[in-house]
C-alpha cells in the first residue's frame, strides 16, 4: 500500500512539473537586445502655464544611427521653477515611422532654464506594427533655445520573439 503511495505522489509531481514546464514554454521570449541611438529636433508647438507648473507639446523628427526616419510627437508637464533655475518635467514621446510603425516612451528629466541644457531617462511602454511588445531603456541629453530644441537619446531595447 505505501508503494502505490508514492508512486501516486511521483506521478502527480511529474504532471504539475510538465504543465508548468510546458506553460513556459509557451510564454514569448525576448530576443538579444538591440542597441538604438537616435536625434531629435523638435519645435514648441502647444504651451499653457498655471501656478503648479506648465503643460507642453513639441513636434519634431527623430533621425535615427541607421538613418531612419520618424516623426516625433511629445506631450509633458513641467514642474514651476525651483530656486536654482531648473525644471523637472514628465513626458510621453511617440514615435511614427513611415512604415505605420509606431514606438511610445514614457520619460522624465530635467532642464536648466538657464542654460537650455537637459537631461533624462525613459522606457519604452509600447509600440505597433515591427515594434509590438517593445520594452528597453533609453537616457537622453537635450538643449533648448526658445521655441526649438534638440536631444541625442541613447538605449536598448528587445522584442518578442515571433
Amino acid at each position: 500500500m505505501r508503494i502505490h503511495q508514492v508512486i501516486k505522489a511521483v506521478s502527480g509531481a511529474s504532471v504539475i512539473g510538465l504543465f508548468f514546464a510546458s506553460a513556459l514554454v509557451a510564454l514569448p521570449t525576448p530576443v538579444q537586445a538591440t542597441d538604438v541611438a537616435w536625434h531629435l529636433t523638435s519645435k514648441l508647438t502647444d504651451e499653457s502655464h498655471t501656478d503648479e507648473g506648465t503643460r507642453w507639446r513639441r513636434e519634431g523628427t527623430a533621425v535615427f544611427k541607421s538613418g531612419e526616419k520618424a516623426s516625433v510627437v511629445s506631450n509633458g508637464t513641467s514642474d514651476a521653477l525651483s530656486e536654482i533655475g531648473a525644471r523637472a518635467y514628465k513626458a510621453q514621446y511617440l514615435l511614427r515611422f513611415d512604415d505605420g510603425s509606431t514606438i511610445t516612451i514614457q520619460g522624465a528629466g530635467r532642464t536648466d532654464m538657464t542654460t537650455g541644457a537637459g537631461s533624462g531617462s525613459g522606457q519604452f511602454v509600447s509600440g505597433t506594427g515591427r515594434f509590438e511588445g517593445i520594452t528597453g531603456k533609453v537616457t537622453f541629453v537635450s538643449h533648448a533655445s526658445g521655441e526649438g530644441g534638440g536631444a541625442d537619446w541613447v538605449g536598448s531595447y528587445a522584442l518578442p520573439a515571433k
